[in-house]
């Protein structure tokens, strides 16, 4: 498949005209989207770059779904400067036209998600409800942040008689570097708090997945002032690396991996500035001896390893069962997981999707591999749907029995549709299991105890911890961090909102 990855290209006069033969021009997005793809969004408008790469559907590589830019380092100069300047002008607008903004924002994108939700599915590879759940929280993101916004980021009096107030004051330009795995929702979590916090926002989206990010910026794009919203695109080790190093870039919002967070947190030789860092996970499922394995709870385990193909950082990377149920745990978990139908994501039958890039396809291919190799054993199951294209993305989910807590699968955060099931025979022996990593996101105990529950995530070491479901938190306003390496920032009730602005102190005599 490496034929099918794509090339860099030159962005010259009849660009669109010279590569239709490449293009399904019948399914791509809206003309007002295809206008601004291969191009970067800088002080108010989208400009091309000198090079871009094709954005390919990850169930059908062959088909181009769009292009994305590569930005050079003038570009991303002109981005930041752009951002500068328009700075002050945004931190100083009334607090309620930057709500309105956000609330006006919602509203159109509401109207176009059906339309974003295709284009996500094409470029993404989620399956339909999946990626019509992420369009719909993404923008209700918009109204949640908006509603905080007005109690939240207000002066607050201290003292006996209120002599030192405290104001909210926005920080400055912010970047928002996201990935491909979510790549709408979690620019929206960042993003955002940072523009109604009073901060222009410079957003780097993941370059194999940009086109629905980019297609939300250009209907938000009339409803702020030039300058406060813009996009560069292209390599990380460029790309966002520039917009890292730069000490005009206060902020720093990146969602990925562990070790690319690390060179991020890393790269700031000129300035301090502050890091939200959500970063990889390994999360451990509990399954105690109580547990209830009906039919519901199995396939709550199954959705929680293989949302989105697995390819979630809080999702479930490893279940350690107590012994006197791991039998009955992989039997029915097999049962569950061969039900599932792989194929694209617009099919209506699939209920899996391909990996998102031929990248990750191979990583999770050779870790299968290296998994046999060593020993464990690797129950592939699931189906692929007839007339699926043979040259997608596709790896049919799988259990891993037999491995060892230290094993490389058990280890890692795999970020595909498998999952090794370790038995235990002590409860502290499980909790030492589940915190022998040095992620700490997500973790779940299943229990039919809530006392139980309660002791045991107490003593796991992730950010949040569910009990008899592993998903997300439905509130959009809670935003935990992880610890140990898988985060860096805070956790709240307030939409993150904190992330984004400075507290300043104004004494009166005798304070």
């Amino acid at each position: 498949m490496a034929g099918l990855r794509g090339g860099e290209l030159s962005i010259l006069e009849g660009f669109w005209e010279k590569e239709a033969d490449h293009t399904d021009k019948t399914n791509s997005a809206s003309a007002q989207w295809e206008d601004i793809f291969a191009k970067l969004l800088i002080g108010g408008r989208w400009q091309a770059a000198s090079t871009a790469t094709a954005v390919r559907n990850p169930a059908s590589p062959r088909e181009v779904v769009g292009w994305v830019a590569h930005a050079s380092a003038a570009q991303v100069e002109e981005a930041i400067a752009a951002a500068s300047e328009a700075a002050a002008a945004w931190g100083q607008a009334p607090l309620g036209e930057r709500i309105q903004a956000l609330q006006t924002a919602a509203t159109r994108l509401r109207a176009l998600e059906g339309e974003l939700t295709r284009l996500y599915v094409r470029e993404n590879g989620k399956v339909w409800n999946e990626a019509a759940r992420d369009v719909s929280r993404s923008i209700e993101v918009l109204t949640v942040v908006a509603d905080e916004a007005a109690s939240w980021l207000r002066p607050h009096g201290f003292g006996p008689r209120g002599t030192v107030t405290v104001y909210p004051r926005p920080r400055g330009v912010t970047a928002v570097i996201s990935p491909w795995n979510s790549p709408l929702l979690l620019t929206m979590k960042r993003l955002a708090p940072a523009l109604v916090a009073g901060n222009p926002v410079v957003v780097k989206p993941a370059s194999s997945c940009p086109l629905t990010v980019m297609a939300a910026l250009e209907v938000m794009r009339p409803l702020f002032p030039p300058g406060v919203l813009g996009l560069v695109s292209g390599p990380g080790e460029t790309v966002g690396m520039a917009l890292a190093q730069d000490p005009r870039v206060r902020t720093v919002a990146f969602t990925g991996s562990t070790e690319t967070g690390r060179k991020i947190a890393n790269a700031s030789p000129n300035g301090i500035k502050r890091f939200l860092l959500e970063l990889g996970g390994n999360d451990p499922a509990l399954v105690l001896s109580d547990a209830d394995l009906s039919a519901e709870s199995v396939e709550a385990l199954r959705l929680g390893v293989l949302r989105a193909t697995g390819q979630v950082c809080t999702a479930i990377k490893r279940i350690h069962v107590h012994r006197s149920r791991y039998p009955e745990l992989v039997d029915k978990l097999a049962q569950s997981f061969s039900q599932v139908a792989v194929g694209s994501g617009l099919d209506p039958r699939a209920r899996m999707g391909p990996l998102q890039n031929p990248n990750q396809w191979q990583q999770v291919r050779a870790l299968l591999e290296r998994t046999q190799a060593g020993g464990a054993e690797v129950k592939t199951l699931g189906s692929m749907l007839e007339g699926s294209d043979p040259e997608g993305y596709w790896q049919l989910p799988s259990l891993v029995l037999g491995a060892k807590p230290e094993d490389e699968v058990v280890q890692v955060e795999q970020f595909g549709p498998l999952v090794p099931v370790l038995p235990f025979d002590a409860l502290d022996e499980a909790i030492a299991q589940a915190n022998h990593t040095h992620y700490g996101l997500r973790a779940s105990v299943w229990t039919t105890s809530i006392e139980a529950a309660r002791a045991v995530a107490q003593r796991l070491e992730a950010g949040a911890v569910f009990v008899n479901h592993h998903t997300y938190f439905q509130d959009l306003r809670l935003d935990f961090s992880g610890v140990k390496e898988s985060g860096l920032s805070v956790s709240t009730e307030h939409a993150a909102l904190e992330g984004y602005v400075d507290w300043v102190g104004v004494g009166l005599p005798g304070d």
